[in-house]
């Protein structure tokens, strides 16, 4: 007997991410959902997707966790005055305020262990259903040095940073293709 194809991507999070909101789950994310529901035959694929999902909601909640507790600036200011303090503090080229453990293109990002590497920018997101399956993050340093990693060792190597730029840090990277 063949299985029914949920109708949705909220009935597909739904039914393999209990707790989980559809509003929740990264743009990145949704595209690969809504590849593996165009393909009805293909239930290899939602199942790939849903273990590697599976990994990138435990990692995103712990970066999530780890940016509020850098972000918490005195116990005495509530969430309000931080954010109106890191907005009036952004600088030049940042284009926005990044959310707490959101992970996204061009999000600035703080190196863990400057003796490896330095700080870097987030230039692609890619999520791949096929060998190697994952989230791949594609990387550009300060130097321009490019790295692709997968959720886990970004945040391994990286704390997320609290500005999206407008434009790589060094001008030689913004000529590149990704």
């Amino acid at each position: 007997m063949k299985r029914q194809r949920p109708d949705s991507i909220r009935s597909i999070i739904e039914t393999h991410f209990p707790g989980v909101r559809a509003t929740e789950v990264p743009e990145f994310h949704r595209s690969v959902i809504e590849q593996a529901m165009n393909d009805p035959n293909d239930q290899r694929v939602l199942n790939l997707f849903v273990q590697a999902f599976t990994d990138d909601l435990t990692n995103l909640a712990m970066a999530q966790s780890e940016a509020q507790d850098r972000i918490d600036i005195s116990s005495v200011w509530t969430d309000q005055d931080q954010q109106e303090y890191l907005e009036e503090c952004k600088p030049d080229y940042a284009l926005k305020l990044a959310e707490p453990g959101k992970i996204e293109e061009m999000l600035q990002l703080f190196t863990r262990n400057g003796r490896r590497h330095g700080n870097a920018t987030i230039a692609k997101i890619e999520v791949r259903l096929h060998n190697p399956v994952g989230t791949w993050i594609h990387i550009v340093t300060d130097a321009d040095g490019y790295f692709v990693y997968t959720l886990d060792e970004l945040l391994e190597n990286f704390e997320l940073g609290l500005y999206v730029l407008r434009d790589f840090p060094n001008p030689k990277s913004n000529q590149r293709e990704f």
